[in-house]
């Protein structure tokens, strides 16, 4: 058994995670893994600003409560938002590199081909969008009218039907 203190066991760790993450880097390149890192860092911030206002919602509607215990529910607000911030960031952190170590890279061909063929094996029109389809008519479908039930608007305080039942007499 060796023993390792914690701090060894950190830096150990974090080599290795680099090593690996350097592999990936070079494996893809490094442009798209710059694109891959901005789409997981604003995804992951995105989702975690969002939750981090919904828990200060929650925070305000409760904070009243706290005026009960004769604490300042202003100060015990603002500590607990701050709490709440840091708390947003480091899971950020995390989640982004948990997501960038684990994230798997494929040439953005590779997967079209396999989407166009998935496609054209159960669709094999899909390859030119098909063929006929629904004939589009050139001009919209007319409404028929039925006069003994339509809605007739009020105009000068006279309904349709009446003003037109004036006009045959």
């Amino acid at each position: 058994p060796h023993k390792l203190s914690y701090r060894d066991f950190l830096s150990a760790l974090q080599e290795k995670m680099l090593g690996e993450y350097r592999k990936k880097e070079q494996e893809v390149g490094t442009e798209p893994m710059r694109a891959v890192e901005r789409m997981i860092s604003l995804q992951v911030i995105d989702t975690k600003w969002r939750e981090h206002l919904l828990a200060m919602d929650e925070l305000r509607d409760g904070i009243w409560a706290v005026g009960y215990s004769e604490r300042n529910p202003l100060v015990e607000y603002k500590l607990r938002a701050f709490e709440a911030f840091n708390g947003m960031l480091e899971r950020m952190r995390q989640d982004i590199v948990e997501f960038l170590m684990k994230v798997q890279i494929r040439e953005k061909i590779e997967e079209e081909v396999e989407f166009k063929k998935i496609g054209e094996e159960f669709r094999p029109e899909v390859g030119q969008f098909g063929e006929g389809g629904i004939p589009l008519s050139p001009q919209p479908a007319q409404l028929r009218q039925n006069d003994n039930t339509d809605m007739a608007p009020v105009t000068g305080g006279v309904k349709r039907k009446k003003t037109r039942r004036s006009r045959r007499n």
